[in-house]
């Protein structure tokens, strides 16, 4: 073997034990080695991730379901109660304006006394009823914004030259 060829003994600082340098060049396939590893490695991250993504999703759609089945059972027994709610509603009325009509009949010992007291407690609960509706259809709508907006516009149209 010629000198070149042969491996050259190295020590480390201390000039103890001596190795071998390896008489590979630089670029070798150890070297290659360690980038395969990387993305191999960065590639098992990956699937990870995404296991773990898929089973965050997973649990976040079923948790979703649930709560929209809840939300429309409770919605369905809302509904049922409300209408329970109006139809008791509508009742108590005509019971409490068929005891003013008892009340009155008891006081005057007269039928249409009291048939009287009973149409005019009906009549109150209706004239209340009318005015909270229109009470309630004045506050529905733009009547002040639509308002605004037309003092604006004749601002600026006052503040417009005009194309004289």
């Amino acid at each position: 073997m010629k000198p070149e060829q042969q491996p050259t003994m190295a020590t480390d600082e201390g000039g103890q034990s001596p190795s071998r340098e390896s008489a590979q060049p630089k670029g070798s396939a150890q070297d290659g080695a360690d980038p395969v590893n990387d993305l191999h490695s960065l590639w098992q991250q990956l699937n990870l991730c995404q296991q773990r993504f898929l089973a965050w999703a997973d649990s976040t759609t079923e948790l979703f379901s649930l709560e929209l089945k809840t939300s429309l059972a409770a919605i369905r027994q809302m509904i049922v109660l409300q209408l329970l709610l109006i139809c008791l509603a509508v009742f108590f009325v005509l019971s409490l304006c068929a005891g003013v009509g008892l009340v009155v009949y008891h006081f005057t010992l007269s039928l249409l006394a009291g048939y009287a007291g009973f149409v005019v407690a009906l009549g109150v609960v209706l004239a209340g009823l009318i005015w909270q509706q229109a009470r309630l259809a004045s506050l529905v709508g733009f009547r002040h914004t639509v308002a605004q907006v037309k003092e604006g516009w004749d601002v600026v149209s006052k503040q417009t030259p005009s194309g004289d």
